[in-house]
């Protein structure tokens, strides 16, 4: 009886002992493939600005717009395997993704409103001059 439950506690413990050995070396692998994932994901997107400034049409030409949304689509996988995008860090639309990029890159802000934030306006009142 002591060599049956023996041999069934040796057998648990190499079970256990296999099964914990390749657990740990699919933990490798995906971390390995996510890692892969965000290089292909930020050099796709990276790829974009010279594209996009070489353009003569911007956004209109087809190159463009089909680099644009592998970056898109490359980026929103992130989240699914647990990373964050780095480089479309605000929601954006396809649009605006080589803005985006451009401002991520160089460290400038391209808003257009920007010039007249925090500016207060001094309006004249419409009455009639002194002169008048």
């Amino acid at each position: 009886m002591k060599k049956n439950i023996l041999a069934v506690l040796f057998l648990t413990f190499a079970f256990s002992l296999i099964h914990g050995t390749s657990h740990a070396g699919e933990k490798d692998q995906f971390k390995n493939i996510t890692v892969k994932l965000v290089e292909q994901a930020n050099h796709l997107c990276n790829s974009i600005i010279p594209i996009w400034i070489k353009s003569k049409s911007g956004m209109r030409d087809q190159s463009v717009r089909r680099l644009v949304t592998d970056c898109y689509l490359a980026q929103a996988r992130l989240p699914g395997i647990g990373r964050k995008s780095e480089i479309l860090v605000k929601p954006v639309s396809l649009d605006e993704v080589p803005l985006a990029i451009l401002e991520k890159q160089t460290g400038f802000v391209f808003n257009e409103y920007a010039p007249l934030a925090g500016v207060r306006l001094r309006v004249l009142k419409t009455g009639k001059s002194e002169n008048e």
